[in-house]
């Protein structure tokens, strides 16, 4: 089996099946050699396998798998389920149904054996995104994103018991103990059935961090369950920001516009602050107050949601909805360039807008149209959607699509950030990737982080700064990725600036000329690209092929040397 990611194990009369991101594998001696079984699998991302009356069920971001013959082959079951945000989480037997819980779509319901399915809406939404089901044995119990629902009757009627308003990733049952694992909430406990919940988080570090925001000096970053925390000395040290926001908030997003800073919670709306006051919640005309994700665009800010996106021009004070014809899914990601507005759906690909979202078009040419578009970035004129196949770019205003992803070691992208002509990926199982040539090439820059899972990103000043699930914020010198700078006394001037455009010569003067002067010119991960000796005052070095990006320029003399940056765009 590949050193990939496991999301879930099921034992079937001695077979172990493991749900990975790279298809479904069995072993039948307690791991000692894995196969694989993911024959008639369209999509071998599977995050969820269970085993219901004598049958394998495998959810994919496809929909729902079936499999008679213990794995050998594969047939989907889709039929009832929705055409969009059919991703299965969770697929639970319980009497004579069995019950499935997607990503977005609320709960579905069978009661013949998987092969006909229907919605769930009794006591809960039809777009609710369900993380986990599991049974005591008479009950069914829902990990949701708006917290635990129960099941009495087999699934066909929820309610929601004691622990709401909070993300609930995982459930168990041990005896009359009760645990609920949250996003950034930790762990909480009940021992009367659900009805009553108790944090547990004694020794356990719960801080995992959305996003960053970088206003001035100021280094913001949310943290799920925790709320919004500042840094004025590049992350030495916290406060906390957190004054009028909900009491478990989920911030999920954070933008500034002018003296404001507004937060998204995944919950209960957008807030704002002014000049770093307190937080007051600026809801108006909001139909849907799940927020994903905050952009700005010139004085206008944008908010996308569940099933909806909308802009506000007066700070905030009041939301119009441009949702006019998308599918009914979550926008993930906004992104502008010029007057066009771009955003990435759950599921549904990427969308254009050239009049303001009156109307938008569907971006095929390239990327697949039921991609999900987890973030999108501008670096000049050129855009990156950041998927879980990996990276995307466009050249042309979006019209077409060409995967970039050479050098990366995992395609499951999270976030993305720019500075000056530099690329920075985070992704869910490789760590940190940079590029220096338009996302043409990527390098890995884990150096000094004790994880390779990065799921937030962000350049704030000269420093870049990851984050993973419950690790912490990390912080590294951008002047230290590659080779950095230094000073002696050795004295050069660059005759044709330190920046300089493609397809041209580097010329530099210098002012000690005795003796030879070994010349280097190395990219940001201290390749060495050009080399020359010069005995002169004067040096001009062929950089017409070099492609844009940050280099140094190593100059030794008699064993003494400097390094000076420069930039080819």
């Amino acid at each position: 089996m590949p050193t990939t990611r496991v999301n879930g194990f099921v034992n079937k009369a001695g077979n172990i099946f493991a749900a990975t991101y790279e298809g479904i594998f069995v072993t039948s001696n307690n791991g000692g050699l894995w196969t694989g079984v993911s024959s008639g699998l369209t999509d071998s991302t599977v995050v969820s396998i269970s085993l219901c009356d004598s049958r394998l069920f495998a959810g994919t971001y496809d929909g729902l798998f079936m499999s008679d013959n213990n794995g050998a082959s594969w047939t989907i079951c889709n039929n009832g389920l929705p055409p969009s945000f059919n991703t299965i989480n969770s697929v639970i037997e319980s009497g004579s149904n069995i019950v499935a819980g997607t990503f977005g779509a609320g709960m579905f319901l069978s009661s013949d054996s998987g092969n006909t399915w229907s919605a769930v809406t009794n006591g809960i939404t039809a777009f609710e995104r369900i993380n986990i089901i599991v049974s005591d044995g008479n009950n069914l119990y829902a990990g949701t994103r708006t917290g635990v629902y129960c099941s009495v009757n087999n699934g066909v009627a929820w309610t929601p018991i004691g622990l709401t308003s909070v993300n609930v990733y995982s459930l168990m049952m041990n005896g009359n103990n009760f645990f609920a694992g949250t996003a950034g909430g930790g762990v909480f406990l009940s021992t009367d059935n659900g009805n009553t919940w108790a944090s547990v988080n004694t020794n356990i570090i719960a801080s995992t961090s959305s996003s960053f925001l970088s206003v001035g000096s100021t280094l913001y970053t949310a943290i799920y369950g925790g709320g919004v925390f500042k840094t004025d000395d590049n992350g030495n040290t916290w406060q906390t920001f957190i004054d009028g926001l909900s009491d478990s908030p989920s911030i999920s997003s954070l933008a500034s516009l002018g003296n404001y800073i507004f937060a998204g919670d995944g919950l209960t709306g957008i807030y704002r602050s002014e000049n770093n006051g307190p937080w007051s919640v600026f809801n108006n005309g909001l139909n849907v107050l799940n927020i994903n994700t905050l952009e700005v665009d010139g004085t206008n800010i944008y908010a996308g949601c569940t099933e909806d996106l909308y802009v506000s021009a007066d700070n905030g004070f009041s939301w119009t909805s441009i949702y006019n014809g998308l599918p009914q899914s979550d926008v993930t990601s906004i992104q502008f360039l010029g007057s066009d507005i771009f955003i990435g759906l759950y599921g549904d690909g990427m969308y254009r807008s050239v009049n303001q979202g009156a109307s938008w078009t569907h971006l095929t040419n390239g990327i697949p149209g039921n991609e999900i578009v987890f973030d999108l970035v501008k670096l000049g004129s050129y855009l990156y959607a950041g998927t879980l196949q990996g990276i995307y770019r466009s050249v042309d205003s979006g019209n077409t699509w060409t995967s970039v992803n050479n050098g990366l070691t995992d395609i499951d992208i999270w976030q993305m950030s720019t500075e000056e002509y530099n690329l920075y990926t985070a992704t869910y199982n490789g760590g940190v990737f940079m590029s220096q040539d338009s996302g043409a090439n990527w390098f890995q820059i884990n150096s000094g982080l004790p994880y390779t899972s990065a799921i937030a990103l962000g350049v704030h000043g000269s420093r870049l700064y990851s984050a993973a699930p419950e690790n912490g914020v990390y912080g590294i010198d951008l002047n230290l990725i590659g080779i950095a700078e230094n000073n002696h006394d050795q004295e050069i001037i660059f005759l044709s600036g330190n920046i300089i455009q493609r397809e041209s010569n580097l010329s530099v003067a210098f002012a000690n000329t005795k003796g030879n002067i070994e010349l280097e010119v190395l990219n940001i991960i201290g390749e060495v690209i050009s080399s020359i000796t010069v005995s002169g005052s004067r040096a001009d070095i062929d950089l017409r092929n070099a492609p844009s990006g940050i280099y140094f320029l190593k100059i030794e003399k008699d064993r003494k040397g400097i390094v000076r940056k420069f930039i080819i765009q």
